[in-house]
């Protein structure tokens, strides 16, 4: 284990953006942690996950850890974390085969298979276990262990000590097994999102079943650290979905099947991955490896639907299939109403705005608001436009993060992403974007903006406000994520010095209502409509009756209560919108509608008329 000193350097280093300090990190204290997590869990496929999951937690997290030195302590939490979202975890029952304690003391000789060896140190106290399976398994020193379990040196040679005693009353004996490499794994998935062939290579030389493993990490642990959220893709998956064309070839001349299939809900192969990314160049060398062509999702699109939904010609050439339609224009603006029109019916209801208001965007992991900005983005680029994307970079991979977004949800074309290192001195990143903004308009009928804010940066967007306001056909400012993902709806009464305000709604996310935006707290410095009013009333009435806004109409409802029950369900049916952005994940084809006719819809609903939209429909992704 490495020193205090080498381990704050190494962390510091990280931080920087270096990945090898951070294989440094796992290989020093991989044992400590999988001794520990062994104690914890008693099963050591659950030790294992539970530490590989630890590291990946402890690298996205690194800079919300204080101290440097700390991070021994801080690991060591981490991993108990994760421990215990093993043990609450249904496991198959099978035989345990656990690596076990072999003493210092010649009294302790290997006897026994190494199946019943938990069985002997589990009679030991659990402070016991801790320091023994550390000592011996994990082959750390008393100081090591002194600083990973926040005890004094003397505590833990009391404890070694003691155990010593208690395990010679066994007639069990003990063998020492290695423990699992875990840097492995981690590093895998993070080398080939940095496109570092060098690391791919050297690691699926020494661990060749790695090759057909998935990614995984939660959505949190996703939003803190800047990454994508896991798809538990391959990482011939992921390489095809970045469009790394050398990375593929290594990966199926390393032996990756063409047509191996990710873990997750949407069952995608590479070649779906890229054909809905529309990287033309590794979806040539897919189909020469063998990839099946009509291969499809859980919804039932092959690689030619996706270039059809694209509107890529090229792209379904190469796949034998005429180009789709091209999506209907789309006008940004509704001259009659002197008012942005988004065709998102939630949105153009609950938050009136004009040509340059500047709007500021809060919501919580879980609620789509990735989905709403790339749908915003696409309405953009139906109008003839350009969305910039602006950010400041906490890691090296978070602009290609953006990019791969936008390749995702088929708006690439009409988006430019412009990230500048977290360390750029105030002032510099949005003087930059607005010089940029204005060469965009000078060829553009519409350009938005979309900036994600960073943490220590608000002030400098909010006094940018005015300039803001001129420079762009709309702007987003998007709260820090890792806000986002500690799901904090902090979003003030008053606008400030934005136009208006999107709040994304976690009750409504959990009904699977898209786009989840909260009726109460979306609001804009335009006075609302009087059918706007009237439906925003109408939701209050019904979260008064149930806050969290899901509950039909029931028996003991009175008349009053079950028509507003009724009502509001049959608004938030209304409000459920399939987005074009997201057509190949729900199997549904993407709604535009314009602000006169969101009105006039809620119009009839407020009056009583029967909408044609099944509440059933609120399921928007599920099925």
């Amino acid at each position: 284990m490495t020193t205090t000193t080498d381990t704050a350097a190494l962390v510091e280093a990280v931080r920087e953006g270096d990945l090898s300090a951070f294989d440094q990190l796992v290989q020093a204290h991989q044992d400590a942690a999988y001794a520990y997590a062994l104690v914890l869990t008693k099963n050591t496929a659950a030790a294992q996950d539970a530490v590989q999951d630890a590291f990946l937690d402890a690298f996205l997290r690194l800079p919300q850890l204080r101290e440097a030195a700390a991070f021994r302590a801080w690991l060591r939490r981490i991993v108990f974390k994760h421990c215990d979202r093993q043990r609450r975890r249904p496991r198959p029952t099978q035989e345990v085969a656990t690596p076990a304690v072999a003493a210092a003391d010649e009294a302790f000789e290997a006897r026994e298979q190494r199946a019943r060896m938990f069985d002997v140190i589990e009679q030991l106290p659990e402070h016991e276990r801790f320091v023994v399976a550390l000592h011996y398994l994990g082959d750390q020193p008393v100081q090591a262990i002194a600083d990973f379990l926040a005890l004094t040196p003397s505590a833990v040679k009391k404890r070694l000590h003691s155990a010593r005693k208690r395990l010679r009353t066994l007639e069990e004996t003990m063998t020492n097994v290695p423990a699992q490499p875990f840097a492995h794994r981690i590093q895998l998935f993070l080398a080939v999102r940095s496109g570092d062939r060098e690391v791919v290579d050297r690691i699926l030389t020494e661990r060749p079943d790695l090759l057909e493993t998935s990614e995984r990490w939660t959505d949190e642990e996703a939003l803190a650290g800047g990454f994508t959220l896991a798809h538990e893709q391959t990482p011939l998956i992921l390489a095809a979905g970045l469009g790394d064309d050398d990375m593929v070839a290594l990966l199926l001349e390393r032996g990756a099947q063409p047509d191996g299939r990710c873990t997750c809900d949407n069952d995608e192969t590479a070649l779906w991955a890229a054909a809905r990314a529309g990287h033309h160049v590794v979806v040539d060398r897919l189909l020469k490896a063998g990839a099946d062509p009509a291969a499809t999702n859980h919804k039932g699109y092959d690689a030619a639907a996706l270039a059809q939904w694209r509107g890529d010609a090229a792209l379904a050439e190469r796949l034998g299939t005429a180009p789709g339609a091209s999506e209907a224009s789309w006008s940004l603006v509704d001259p009659a109403r002197d008012r942005l029109q988004t065709g998102i019916r939630a949105l153009d209801l609950w938050m009136p705005i004009r040509e340059g208001a500047v709007v500021r965007v809060h919501g919580a992991a879980e609620t789509g608001l990735t989905v709403l900005l790339a749908e915003l983005t696409a309405a953009v680029g139906a109008a003839g436009g350009i969305t910039l994307w602006t950010g400041w970079q906490r890691h090296p991979w978070e602009r290609r993060e953006l990019s791969v977004l936008a390749a995702r949800t088929g708006v690439d074309a009409h988006t430019e992403v412009m990230m500048r290192p977290g360390g750029t001195a105030r002032g510099e990143v949005l003087p930059e974007a607005l010089k940029r903004l204005a060469e965009l308009r000078a060829n553009k009928p519409v350009v938005a903006h979309v900036i994600f804010e960073q943490e220590g940066h608000a002030s400098e967007v909010e006094a940018m406000a005015p300039q803001l306001r001129d420079a762009a056909t709309i702007t987003f400012v998007v709260r820090p994520w890792r806000l986002v993902t500690k799901g904090e709806l902090d979003a003030p009464d008053d606008t400030g010095p934005f136009d208006a305000t999107i709040v994304t709604d976690p009750r409504l996310a959990a009904q699977w209502i898209f786009p989840a935006v909260d009726p109460q707290r979306t609001s804009s410095r335009l006075p609302d409509t009087d059918v706007a009013r009237r439906a925003r009333r109408l939701l209050a009435d019904y979260a008064a009756l149930d806050p969290q806004l899901a509950r039909d109409v029931t028996p003991e409802d009175t008349p009053e209560a079950a028509t507003t029950v009724a009502r509001a369900r049959r608004l938030l049916a209304c409000l459920t919108q399939p987005f074009f952005t997201a057509t190949p994940d729900t199997g549904w084809p993407g709604v535009r509608v314009s602000l006169g006719d969101t009105e006039t819809e809620v119009a009839a609903l407020l009056a009583g008329a029967e909408d044609d939209t099944e509440v059933a429909a609120l399921r928007y992704r599920r099925g």
